[in-house]
């Protein structure tokens, strides 16, 4: 399990979103790994998954071959379609019986954060897309936002320091949270990223 977290704040002056995700891998309790990357990169996006680690390598390999859009609730919804449809057809994640595959679930929920806007987006597997200025996803992801809400997000001075907290603060009540975390920035207003 995993937890990602996004939210959008005041740091040096300038507001940034954060996109970030704890590294363990885990099945039924037993730790796998805690070094996994679970922030992928596009052209356009920096997207956190929480799901399979066969669903985040299909996903990976399906962004890279393929231009998706998440600028706004309707492209990224198009653009989860689209995805879905290369997992049924291509990688075999999800049985395709009859017609009714479009209407299936994901392997995987999201968060997504736009490069070009900052705006962010949680997709769940069922492929609702909600745009939000905080959210979290995982099996932390309620731990999360109840430490969101206790730490403050008014101005954080050291963006590493705060995050260390957060998931020290997730590990703690979910095991399969790791300490462990990589993040991704973007700049409000700014057109360039930054890891």
């Amino acid at each position: 399990m995993t937890t990602i977290v996004a939210f959008k704040v005041m740091n040096d002056d300038e507001q940034i979103t954060v996109l970030a995700a704890d590294q363990r891998s885990s099945v039924n309790g037993s730790i796998l790994s805690n070094a996994i990357n679970k922030i992928i990169e596009t052209d356009n996006a920096y997207i956190g998954v929480s799901g399979s680690q066969t669903s985040l390598h299909a996903l990976t390999y399906i962004l890279q071959t393929h231009v998706c859009n998440f600028n706004s609730v309707a492209d990224v919804y198009e653009s989860m379609t689209c995805i879905m449809t290369k997992l049924v057809e291509n990688h075999h994640l999800l049985s395709k019986s009859d017609d009714d595959y479009m209407y299936i679930a994901l392997p995987f929920n999201c968060v997504i954060a736009c490069k070009l806007t900052g705006r962010i987006f949680h997709v769940c597997s069922g492929r609702e897309v909600s745009e939000l200025n905080v959210t979290s996803s995982g099996s932390g992801s309620e731990y999360a936002l109840g430490a969101l809400t206790m730490l403050p997000l008014s101005n954080v001075n050291n963006l590493e320091d705060y995050l260390n907290r957060l998931f020290c603060v997730v590990s703690e009540y979910d095991t399969d949270t790791s300490e462990k975390f990589t993040y991704a920035t973007v700049t409000i207003g700014d057109n360039n990223a930054q890891d």
